[in-house]
């Protein structure tokens, strides 16, 4: 996040109602505004008031607190019923206090706004500039708080005003806005309102800038900072890192870089350190991650500490490394720099306690922590790129702890639910190299009976778990399958609904991508999906609820799941390959033995075409977009994770198996021998390499014992479980049969995730 100008809070001096002459003077964290002072439901001041309104505004600009806050009492005592007096009082008493007792101060505003008649919750109705300052403080608080979503609201009900309210006042609602627009992950607004920003900067002359930033730099705390003569130059520094900021969310890489060399011989050595977090991620983004490695060691340190600036640069660091490795592929270390930026957290929160505590002990009240602190820690964050690294390095149990404690603060985020489903299939079934390991394989033999020509084998019953006599609950939060079904649903249901299929219209498709083009879903902690990528979001998570229901036996659901994974436009190779295969299981598992549904099968053969397979790419390619569409240059993702079947050849066999199965259900096993003789047997040399998985070793004996050809059913026992018979058989006499089963497929490969690369 950028340092950019933000009041803390806004005094507003009062002034007769005869002479209109006054100002409402915002102060705080960043740049200060003016704009006219609304006129006051009391009687007139005289003019000894009026000075000494003045002199009250003065002492606030110049930093003496204690003399503005006695003239502003006696100012109270005089006129009790003047609401802009009591709102100038409490600003003083708060700015006083180093920004502490944030509470106390918001109930102050309401009860002001109480006086005054001015409706909180119809702030969107809002058409005089009477009650701006008073709103815009509320905006404040609640984007330091983390309340964006009603900092937004506020705010755009102001921007309508902005004929009536002054250039300073103006821009500092601006800038405000931006920042909120940011922190939303809206990039589109932000871009959208850069223009009115740029345009009101550019027609600032001094005296504007004089009355909203101070020429000489100060502490954050202090209310004189930003104002004087460097007050544009600095608020053009600002917009021009917000604009970098925004093209670097939309992905425009290419005007993203261009405006970075633009910019690279800025003066300010903020600047530059900002600029040099946006030019490591430029690089994260367009898939050049050695340079952004590079890039993130050379940002120098910064002299001021995060108690003066309310963000902790060292967290950021580490983090963006974390993230940087993660696309490497090096998740041990990449967790290991994400703990690292938990302590810098612990920290960076932990100065505050220490410098308010002031010796007599660590523990700080909620009402203490002052206004800056609120938005300092990155705690959650970090959890959730942690929760990630540890899925992908091969640690299900614990990535599920990290992301279920981020999941009670961001529960309407529908990733975070996917990842907590993903983190339950992966302890489930860590990798579909499970059944080719040999204790799996030597399930399909379960004993050795008797001796001599006496000798018999035992044959296993298959390598599916065996059920639990208990039922568990979905809902308590453990890596299961049923929690997981639970996650699937809660992602489903957050996720926008399609609209109408308008009558008459033949192209579903692209009804859907124009719908998706329009919708941005924020996904705080980290991230937002719009566009194509929402119905790729929406893809995968029915692909992962397929595969789950077919894990817990309800077919019927997962054939509705598969149903809608199919309709879904712009799927990855990977998605309508798992999509046809679960399809094709559900339909074989819901025909009834006595009366086998012809259809359901017909059905199945058909979705198992091996031709149909020609690539098994994870990411979808990206469809031609109508001229309609607004024009962005998509950087493509790095690879983070790979899932198998990884080539089509692999992938044809695996669905020749499947067909195999359902010509033996159908009754057909000259058919069905003839598929998995085909996948091992390849005259081409195309069949499965081995080892192959336990479930051919089954379905082979199955259909030898079946057509009565007992000699090759020895055979198979002979070769594959030579330690368990008499006489072992030459290994180069015949190459092994085998075949593969039905893939899982790798749940966090299905949809690589995003790691969160927060900006300076």
């Amino acid at each position: 996040m950028s340092d950019f100008d933000k009041a803390a809070a806004a005094m507003q001096q009062t002034s007769s109602s005869s002479s209109g002459v006054g100002d409402d003077v915002a102060v705080g964290d960043g740049a200060s505004a003016s704009a006219a002072a609304p006129t006051p439901p009391v009687e007139q001041y005289t003019a000894e008031e009026r000075q000494m309104a003045q002199r009250a505004a003065e002492h606030f600009q110049q930093g003496n607190l204690e003399d503005c806050l006695q003239l502003v009492k006696q100012l109270c005592s005089a006129h009790p019923a003047d609401w802009a007096a009591q709102q100038n009082r409490a600003v003083a008493d708060y700015v006083r206090s180093a920004y502490f007792r944030t509470e106390e101060f918001r109930q102050t505003l309401f009860n002001v706004a109480s006086t005054a008649k001015f409706s909180i919750d119809a702030c969107d109705q809002i058409e005089e500039p009477d009650s701006a300052v008073l709103f815009y403080n509320l905006a404040l608080l609640n984007f330091y708080q983390r309340q964006h979503l009603e900092a937004r609201r506020i705010l755009k009900a102001m921007l309508p005003l902005s004929e009536l309210l002054e250039p300073a006042f103006y821009r500092a609602l601006v800038m405000l806005l931006l920042d909120t627009f940011l922190k939303l992950q809206c990039p589109e607004d932000a871009i959208q309102l850069l223009a009115d920003g740029e345009k009101v900067v550019s027609q600032a002359d001094e005296a504007d800038s004089a009355l909203s930033a101070s020429a000489v730099e100060s502490d954050g705390g202090d209310p004189g900072r930003g104002r004087g003569a460097g007050g544009l130059e600095r608020a053009k520094s600002d917009l021009c890192l917000i604009r970098i900021a925004a093209l670097l969310m939309r992905r425009d890489l290419g005007s993203a870089k261009q405006l970075i060399k633009a910019n690279r011989q800025h003066p300010s050595a903020d600047f530059t350190r900002t600029l040099q977090f946006h030019r490591a991620h430029l690089a994260y983004l367009a898939g050049n991650l050695r340079k952004a490695l590079r890039l993130m060691h050379d940002i120098p340190g910064t002299p001021r500490s995060p108690t003066d600036t309310g963000e902790c640069e060292a967290v950021m660091q580490w983090n963006n490394l974390a993230c940087v490795h993660f696309h490497l592929g090096k998740h041990n270390l990449g967790a290991f720099y994400l703990k690292r930026a938990i302590k810098e957290n612990e920290k960076a929160c932990s100065d505050y306690q220490a410098k308010k505590a002031n010796g007599k002990g660590s523990h700080v009240l909620h009402h203490q922590i002052p206004l800056r602190a609120y938005s300092i820690s990155r705690h959650y964050e970090l959890l959730h790129n942690l929760g990630l690294e540890l899925l992908f390095s091969g640690k299900p149990v614990q990535a599920f702890d990290y992301l279920l404690e981020v999941i009670n603060v961001y529960p309407r985020n529908p990733r975070l639910w996917l990842r907590l489903a993903e983190c339950s299939i992966k302890y489930q079934r860590l990798s579909n190299s499970a059944d080719r390991e040999f204790r799996i394989r030597q399930r399909a033999v379960k004993g050795v009976v008797g001796s001599g020509r006496h000798r018999k084998l035992l044959l296993g019953t298959g390598v599916q778990e065996i059920k639990k006599p208990w039922e568990e609950s979905a809902a308590m939060p453990t890596p299961t399958l049923e929690f997981a079904s639970l996650c699937v649903r809660n992602a489903l249901l957050l996720l926008p609904q399609e609209p109408p299929f308008p009558h008459g219209d033949t192209d579903y498709h692209g009804h859907v991508l124009r719908w998706a083009e329009t919708l941005c879903l924020p996904l705080s902690p980290a991230g937002f999906l719009r566009g194509v990528q929402l119905i790729q979001f929406r893809a995968s998570v029915l692909t992962s609820a397929a595969y789950i229901a077919l894990c817990l036996c309800d077919h019927l659901q997962a054939l509705r799941y598969c149903n809608q994974l199919l309709s879904q436009p712009a799927l990855s190779d990977c998605q309508l390959y798992l999509g046809k295969m679960y399809l094709a299981e559900a339909k074989v598992n819901l025909q009834v033995p006595e009366h086998i549904s012809k259809d359901y099968l017909n059905d199945a053969v058909q979705l198992l075409n091996p031709a149909s397979v020609t690539r098994v790419d994870v990411l979808p390619a990206q469809p031609p977009c109508p001229d309609d569409w607004p024009k962005r240059k998509e950087s493509p993702a790095p690879s983070v994770s790979q899932w198998t079947p990884d080539n089509v050849l692999e992938a044809q066999n695996i669905m020749k198996y499947n067909l195999s199965v359902v010509y033996a259900i159908k009754g057909d096993f000259d058919l069905a021998r003839q598929h998995l003789q085909d996948v091992v047997y390849n005259p081409k040399g195309q069949g499965m390499s081995p080892p192959f998985p336990a479930h051919f070793y089954f379905f082979k004996l199955y259909l030898d014992l079946m057509q009565g050809r007992r000699s090759f059913a020895q055979l198979l026992l002979k070769e594959t479980f030579g330690h368990l018979t008499p006489n072992p058989p030459n290994w180069r006499s015949k190459p092994a049969a085998a075949a593969p089963a039905v893939a899982p497929p790798d749940a966090s490969a299905v949809q690589p995730p995003q790691g969160a690369l927060p900006q300076q």
